[in-house]
């Protein structure tokens, strides 16, 4: 039952996510000179807005269905959930998380990649107690650089 709980709340997640990125998908270009001189599939918000639809469409079938089956929350819930959150493995989970968001959102684009990735590798990796503390920084500069080069100069593909 547990598992209906988390999938109600998964879906209207991914179902906001979806309009969310609906909404992001109509800023992207829908210049009604280049559609209508190209067709309407050129369009560079298009493959956006259609993904955003199905996960909108997928999110609300999975919340539906959990529902169903009895996922809706009730109060008591809330204090199992609490116990959840109060849990140490939790806690590290949730920084694991903000590590990446701080990267996504703050480093790249305002920060060389390959330093942006550094730096990201340095901190997880000793919020995890990897390894020894010169193993993390060696792993991290040669990770990170290798990734550099693969992509900019083999691949050509510009990083942010």
């Amino acid at each position: 039952m547990w598992l209906r709980k988390a999938d109600f709340i998964t879906g209207i997640m991914l179902a906001a996510l979806g309009l969310a990125a609906f909404a992001l998908s109509l800023k992207l270009g829908w210049d009604l000179s280049v559609v209508q001189r190209d067709g309407w599939y050129t369009a560079p918000g298009l493959v956006p807005a259609a993904a955003a639809i199905v996960l909108f469409l997928l999110g609300s079938a999975l919340s539906f269905h959990a529902f169903q089956e009895g996922g809706a929350w009730k109060h008591e819930d809330f204090s199992r959930l609490k116990a959840a959150i109060a849990d140490p493995a939790s806690g590290r989970s949730a920084l694991a998380a903000l590590l990446l968001m701080v990267y996504v959102f703050g480093l790249l684009g305002r920060v060389h990649f390959i330093l942006a990735s550094f730096l990201f590798l340095v901190a997880f990796m000793f919020l995890f107690k990897a390894t020894a503390w010169w193993k993390i920084l060696s792993i991290s500069a040669i990770v990170s650089t290798a990734i550099g080069i693969v992509f900019e100069h083999l691949a050509r593909i510009p990083l942010p």
